[in-house]
């Protein structure tokens, strides 16, 4: 919200807002019309073959590279469709950690594709000692951070509709690798070597 960051119970309702009016208003236009087509919905979506409100679960070694495919969505109006990934970080906090500082950012980028442009996206997670391992005794994990992202697929009907999809990467580690050495013994240091990481 106006172009700054906001981590509070009040920013959890301002991201989803305009989606949710313009759900309601929608469905107050349902009960009043007997032709359905006369009416918008929502888009539907599906990302690598994953449709429905469920998130899509996935299990990926820490480093590898992700590619999010939501080319087979379709609305069933026909409308335009916009497609915005985006990284949810709140969920994956630990506390007593600051989301900025202990969830490292995922570089979303989009894949050409003609037919249904941004609906296809890669990134590639960070390496184990930034996501697998312990960040007070230093130790690797097996299952390290929890990455979650967001797939708004928005039309261009009247009123535009929404269709949220969640992508929920487990973060894996099976050869213990990214062992840091040394333990901390504050949550202040380890505040401060996330701090460094991210820079």
């Amino acid at each position: 919200m106006g172009g700054k960051s906001h981590y509070s119970s009040q920013a959890t309702l301002w991201r989803w807002r305009d989606a949710f009016q313009n759900d309601f208003a929608a469905r107050m236009k349902w009960t009043v019309t007997e032709d359905p087509s006369s009416v918008n919905h929502q888009p539907v979506v599906m990302v690598n073959g994953s449709e429905g409100p469920e998130p899509l679960l996935l299990s990926i070694e820490a480093g590898e590279e992700v590619q999010l495919d939501a080319s087979q969505t379709y609305d069933p109006d026909d409308d335009k469709l916009t497609f915005t990934w985006w990284q949810y970080k709140e969920p994956s906090i630990r506390p007593p950690a600051h989301v900025d500082v202990m969830v490292p950012d995922l570089d979303i980028v989009k894949v050409d594709d003609a037919q249904q442009p941004g609906s296809k996206v890669k990134f590639t997670l960070p390496p184990p000692e930034k996501c697998a391992i312990d960040f007070m005794s230093g130790e690797p994990l097996t299952e390290g951070l929890v990455f979650h992202i967001i797939l708004e697929v928005k039309d261009d009907g009247v009123p535009a509709l929404v269709t949220y999809k969640r992508v929920v990467i487990q973060v894996t580690n099976k050869q213990l690798r990214g062992r840091r050495g040394f333990p901390v013994e504050t949550v202040t240091a380890w505040l401060e070597i996330g701090e460094k990481g991210s820079s």
